[in-house]
């Protein structure tokens, strides 16, 4: 009995000096975090361009040190590269180009033309590949046309997965044969 009361002081003891330790710490890490970019301005405007030049000597000894001149040089092409994709990656969201269009993900933005070329047409589509995905002859008509087409599209839209890749093409390709036989 005297043991586990004894267990429990201990325990307490210890949690009430975790507790504060614990904060201290975070607060301290904190405000290491909240000083750091003050220390590096300090660095630059008062050391100057040579304070500047210090430092990355440091960094270069430091990767020469663990990698050799060869290891170096390649660490800061990774470096340069990783610079010049994410700026890249920045320019191309801030134009307004989806990197989700390229990794190959279905996006619910209309389709360019270039996609609906790429949905399995010919470059140089004719009006007879544009007559057979329609399955009407030669002396259709623009009514009938028209009434097909819906007919595609309605068939197409029924029912769909919104991940049906199949349909997403055979929708392109109905697109750009309409195109076609109204213009």
């Amino acid at each position: 009995m005297r043991l586990g009361l004894l267990g429990g002081i201990v325990g307490l003891l210890f949690v009430l000096w975790l507790i504060p330790t614990l904060v201290n710490g975070f607060f301290g890490l904190v405000w290491f975090l909240i000083k750091l970019p003050f220390r590096l301005l300090y660095l630059i405007v008062v050391d100057g361009l040579f304070g500047l030049l210090g430092l990355a000597w440091k960094l270069c000894s430091g990767f020469f040190a663990l990698f050799g001149v060869v290891g170096t040089a390649v660490m800061w092409l990774l470096i340069a590269a990783a610079g010049v994709w994410g700026g890249v990656s920045l320019l191309s969201v801030c134009a307004g180009t989806s990197p989700s269009r390229r990794s190959g993900r279905v996006s619910s933005a209309p389709r360019t033309p270039a996609e609906k070329v790429s949905a399995g047409a010919p470059r140089f589509a004719s009006r007879r590949w544009a007559l057979g995905i329609f399955g009407l002859g030669s002396d259709a008509s623009q009514n009938d046309i028209k009434r097909r087409y819906r007919e595609l599209v309605a068939a197409e839209h029924a029912d769909r997965p919104a991940s049906d890749r199949a349909g997403e093409r055979r929708l392109a390709q109905i697109d750009q044969a309409y195109e076609i036989l109204t213009h």
